[in-house]
């Protein structure tokens, strides 16, 4: 009776494994193309963007989390919350237009920025909060065109 209980929390155990390793997405950052970019090199309209995020959703600027800079609706942003207990696991962005779903892990510094079918995302916490020449910034480009 013993070794039939340990079979079945074995197979229980193999299936939930097997579960959890399903990915809800293609891609993962790490796995984009990248380069890191400095003021001068981002586009004018990110520029603009860094310079006041309170156009874009929120008055304050330090809790915007998501900002999509073109006029089309092509990139949508989610939470995705953990299988166990009431906890996020990641953040997705999803093309409507091709279907790709991009994963963002937790931890990268927000806001998260799409232009142009790129990915910008700053190289430092609380941009807003804690300094003092925007222009200082460096930035990380992912390309979210993937062939």
């Amino acid at each position: 009776m013993r070794s039939y209980l340990l079979k079945i929390l074995a197979i229980k155990f193999l299936v939930l494994i097997i579960l959890s390793s399903c990915s809800n997405y293609d891609y993962k950052l790490s796995q984009l193309n990248k380069q890191t970019l400095t003021w001068d090199e981002l586009p004018v309209k990110v520029r603009e963007f860094y310079k006041d995020a309170s156009n874009y959703g929120n008055k304050n600027p330090s809790l915007v989390r998501f900002a999509y800079l073109n006029n089309d609706n092509k990139y949508q942003f989610k939470r995705v919350k953990s299988k166990v207990g009431p906890w996020l696991s990641h953040y997705i962005l999803i093309n409507s237009n091709d279907g790709l779903i991009h994963k963002i892990e937790l931890g990268a510094p927000i806001p998260y920025l799409v232009y142009n079918d790129q990915l910008y995302l700053v190289n430092k916490f609380n941009l807003f909060t804690n300094l003092e020449d925007i222009t200082k910034i460096e930035v990380t480009k992912y390309n979210l065109k993937v062939k």
